[in-house]
């Protein structure tokens, strides 16, 4: 198989816009991996090793983990754990592994992402809160709580197609402005404002 050829990732870092920002090196393909289930809805480990692998032998620079593709919003706590601990196990330092940690609350953010972190995460992809619509306010809020609270690079998710809006550029250069941890944005909107 021929490897792929690295483009661009669709994550933007705004480093060198803000001194804060942490500083983070996301070069070429960066693909959403998904989690395989059974027909009675159980984990497939084996099969979820030879995605990975399959990945890996085409040359990706990076696996995510646990984000939408990944279907963790079925998965609970535990199984977001043993997914990610398990695609880190299998990269096994070949790849960067980046975890998908947004959830519906703040706290459950939270929790999951020093999670992430203590099963070996090098970078967290945090969806925009879904089910609730919140207020920019809210999700500035949102993003400042979670990245005082953890100690892992964060890009903030910004995917209108699962959680009903798009947080707006205004409220991301604040976050940026007055937060530390936050790595970039990956805008999966088509049209950010």
């Amino acid at each position: 198989m021929e490897p792929i050829k690295p483009t661009p990732a669709p994550v933007f870092n705004l480093v060198g816009e803000f001194s804060n920002m942490t500083k983070l090196n996301l070069e070429g393909v960066y693909v959403p991996n998904v989690t395989p289930f059974d027909a009675k809805g159980e984990i497939q480990y084996e099969a979820l090793g030879e995605l990975i692998e399959y990945w890996i032998g085409a040359g990706v620079s990076g696996i995510v983990a646990n984000a939408s593709t990944g279907e963790s919003p079925y998965l609970n706590k535990e199984e977001i754990a043993e997914v990610l601990g398990f695609v880190i196990d299998q990269v096994d330092g070949r790849a960067q592994v980046i975890a998908g940690t947004g959830a519906m609350a703040t706290r459950e953010t939270i929790e999951l992402t020093r999670d992430a972190k203590n099963v070996g995460a090098e970078v967290a992809l945090i969806t925009t809160p879904y089910f609730f619509r919140p207020s920019e306010e809210e999700l500035y809020g949102h993003y400042a709580a979670v990245l005082s609270a953890v100690d892992l690079p964060v890009i903030l998710y910004n995917v209108p197609k699962f959680t009903g809006y798009s947080i707006a550029s205004k409220t991301i250069y604040r976050i940026a402005e007055d937060c530390s941890g936050l790595a970039g944005v990956k805008d999966s909107s088509g049209s950010p404002r």
